[in-house]
């Protein structure tokens, strides 16, 4: 027994039927009472004393464990534990903890099939995946501790069980076995048979799923022209190391996912006709929380005042009476010179800033969409014109950060005016200045080509995953050979002191090539958020 942890232990044996196991903390801990009932064979000494050191054996193993109930109830079901060594009894357990996490991971599975999951919201169908991806972990610290105890080549007994509790105490410290995948600010010390002392870091080794609100999915299209939708983790924060889960979160999708917002909301063109010439990019959708999402086309047309025809805006909100989303028109931002049926113009930028949509205008300059209100407002004449495609506001760096327009896509940023942007009202607003602050040429993984690939100079995707941090999804080219890969690179800004009106780099991640495309096939490849 440990020190400190002397527990009394009262042996009540009843007709030699049973053995009720009572056990008693000191007096300067909590006081528990615990009885684990141990089955008896028979009825004569030889069971009995069976019993008692049966009974004797689980308060041994079990002496000063932190759940010291559910070790004892699992260990009094071992057979003949006083007669086995420490190494058979952690086998058992082991083996005993990986089959039902198997079970568990089987039913969470089952609730992902065609036959279960069509009613199933985005929401569940993520809790499930994460619930399949801390299974899958967990299992895999399971497989490596009875490795550890199976492997008897040139370890003793001792140095095995030591390596095997590294394995598991660090699991359970991570939060792969009690069931608890947040970030704990703690770091665990353990010493291996070795006698090389180990510490690891919670907050660097640990998977770590993304928050709710900075969730990004990646899309990927297949060879059959399907969209695979799956979710992200950042795999190693220590690296930086980010990369999307195995296993898609929905049934392949038949449209092009555009937004994710209570559910995964997407495009279906209407059917081309003969002599259609249209090759106008998809149309855009920013979720604006989780039951609003605005859809604009990308491509805006000289539209008559009184044409029937859509204004290429429509605000899609979700109706939780009935359970479907609805398409609600909106009027077109103030356009200057779309004045001639020859004329359009092209969103070039987009964003959100709490319920508030901007977008930056090719020839006409930014404007942003009250959501709430449903009423466009021209924030100031200039373009943003280094940003393109997608981009997000991050409150705790006071800025927007995109990519920019170009071949090599960096990374670029804008200072918002933060004492204009408390005035969140039309009323006391009278627009928010952005001015441009740098420009990262690091988004671009140089290093790749020391590794024998070259980046892509287009297809670029960016991700917003929190607290200053960014994923670039990218696709490289292996230099000799007719493949490409997929590539993760991760970047967190920070506020560069001492006024903080500035950013900078504060960490850069490893590139990370992961998923082969098949050869002579273009991967569409995106993130949606």
């Amino acid at each position: 027994m440990r020190s400190g942890h002397a527990h009394l232990v009262s042996l009540q044996l009843k007709n030699c039927s049973s053995a009720e196991v009572t056990f008693y903390m000191p007096s300067e801990e909590r006081h528990r009472d615990e009885r684990v009932f141990l089955a008896v064979a028979g009825d004569n000494n030889k069971d009995c004393s069976n019993a008692v050191e049966h009974a004797a054996a689980v308060e041994r193993h079990c002496a000063g464990t932190l759940h010291h109930d559910v070790c004892a109830s699992t260990l009094a079901t071992i057979p003949n534990i006083a007669q086995k060594p420490l190494r058979d009894v952690i086998s058992e357990v082991v083996a005993r903890a990986a089959a039902v996490v198997r079970a568990s991971s089987s039913n969470c599975s089952s609730y992902l099939l065609p036959s279960h999951g069509h009613g199933l919201r985005l929401r569940d169908r993520l809790a499930l995946s994460d619930c399949l991806d801390l299974f899958g972990r967990t299992l895999a610290h399971l497989d490596t501790a009875a490795d550890e105890l199976s492997s008897a080549k040139n370890r003793t007994a001792e140095e095995s069980i030591a390596g095997v509790q590294t394995v598991l105490a660090a699991a359970a410290e991570l939060g792969f076995l009690d069931g608890k995948k947040y970030r704990r600010k703690r770091r665990i010390t353990y010493t291996m048979g070795d006698g090389i002392t180990y510490t690891l870091d919670d907050r660097l080794v640990m998977v770590k799923p993304m928050a709710a609100v900075h969730r990004p999915l990646l899309v990927k299209r297949d060879v059959e022209g399907r969209y695979l939708v799956h979710d992200m983790c950042i795999e190693n924060e220590q690296t930086l190391k980010v990369g999307p889960l195995p296993h898609p979160i929905v049934e392949p999708l038949h449209h092009r996912p555009l937004a994710v917002a209570r559910d995964i909301l997407g495009n279906i063109p209407p059917p081309s006709t003969a002599g259609d010439t249209n090759n106008d990019p998809p149309p855009i959708m920013l979720a604006v929380g989780d039951d609003t999402v605005i859809k604009m086309d990308t491509v805006i047309y000289y539209r008559e005042s009184s044409s029937c025809y859509s204004s290429g805006f429509e605000m899609i909100t979700y109706n939780d009476d009935y359970g479907w989303w609805r398409a609600i028109p909106l009027p077109r931002p103030p356009f200057r010179t779309l004045r001639h049926p020859s004329q359009s113009v092209t969103i070039r930028a987009y964003f959100a800033i709490g319920t508030r949509v901007w977008i930056s205008v090719s020839g006409e300059g930014t404007f942003s969409l009250d959501a709430k209100r449903a009423f466009w407002q021209a924030e100031f004449p200039e373009e943003l014109c280094r940003l393109d495609g997608r981009a997000f506001f991050a409150p705790e760096l006071g800025s927007v950060v995109g990519l920019t327009a170009g071949d090599d896509r960096f990374l670029c940023s804008y200072k918002v005016d933060e004492a204009d942007m408390k005035k969140l009202t039309w009323e006391t607003r009278s627009g928010v200045p952005m001015t441009w602050q740098h420009t990262w040429r690091e988004a671009v993984p140089w290093e790749c080509f020391d590794l024998g690939y070259a980046p892509w100079k287009d297809k670029a995707s960016l991700a917003y995953l929190g607290d200053g941090t960014f994923c670039v999804y990218r696709p490289v080219k292996m230099l000799d050979r007719d493949l490409n890969f997929n590539s993760y690179m991760v970047l967190q800004l920070r506020r560069r002191l001492p006024d903080g009106n500035e950013l900078e780099i504060a960490r850069r991640g490893a590139i990370h090539i992961k998923g082969i495309w098949p050869e002579g096939h273009h991967q569409d490849t995106y993130f949606i958020q």
